[in-house]
């Protein structure tokens, strides 16, 4: 009897697991999981970038950007990263500093960020344009 018994739910249950895979796997191919305020950071399938490419982004840093006098005279000098959000149309929200290395640096990043508004490709998901994370590293060094 407890042989038939044993029986019995080893073929109950594998139909059950079975079937709850299959349903997990189907939920994150919906297109409509994905949430019009959700923003990404990283797995997309074409991530956001500068509409000229990284190379002409460090160029537009280095021709904008100017060193703030006061971390000049205190001799700060680092790396830092500028995190924002590249919007679905190319503009960019809610920059912020990461590690700021203070005296001016990070407030003088954010301004010339801010030059680049609307001049960003979205990232993308099965070819639609979504909201994700972008960071760019800025170095300032005393020439």
């Amino acid at each position: 009897m407890k042989k038939l018994f044993i029986l019995f739910l080893s073929f109950v249950s594998i139909p059950l697991f079975c079937q709850e895979k299959d349903t997990l796997l189907a939920l994150p191919a919906a297109p409509n999981v994905i949430n019009e305020n959700t923003i990404f950071d990283g797995n997309t399938e074409v991530e956001a970038q500068y509409f000229e490419g990284i190379a002409a982004l460090k160029n537009f840093f280095a021709k904008y950007i100017k060193y703030p006098e006061t971390a000049i005279n205190k001799g700060t000098e680092g790396l830092f990263l500028i995190k924002f959000v590249v919007e679905k149309d190319g503009t960019i929200s809610n920059p912020t500093i990461i590690d700021d290395i203070g005296d001016g640096c990070g407030e003088e990043a954010i301004r010339v960020i801010k030059l680049t508004f609307g001049k960003w490709k979205a990232a993308q998901v099965n070819g639609m344009p979504l909201r994700s994370v972008y960071r760019f590293p800025v170095f300032f060094r005393i020439p």
